[in-house]
């Protein structure tokens, strides 16, 4: 696992939907990276803003791989 939270997210996410076919939530997120759900949360917002994931009404879509840390 990566130090940086948003790689670390970004990861569990890719890995997550391969295996279940569908998206975490911001707890399964928290649990898998070893985070607050509120860090969970902020990093999020900042892979939204940065481009790397997109949300849907129920989902996070990966878009790309962060290949630097993300500001939050």
């Amino acid at each position: 696992m990566t130090s940086d939270p948003a790689l670390a997210i970004y990861d569990f996410i890719e890995k997550y939907k391969a295996a279940h076919a569908f998206s975490p939530a911001v707890f399964d997120i928290a649990i898998g990276c070893h985070l607050t759900t509120k860090v969970v949360r902020a990093q999020l917002d900042a892979l939204v803003e940065a481009g790397y994931i997109r949300r849907r009404k129920a989902s996070l879509v990966p878009v790309k791989r962060p290949l630097e840390a993300v500001e939050v």
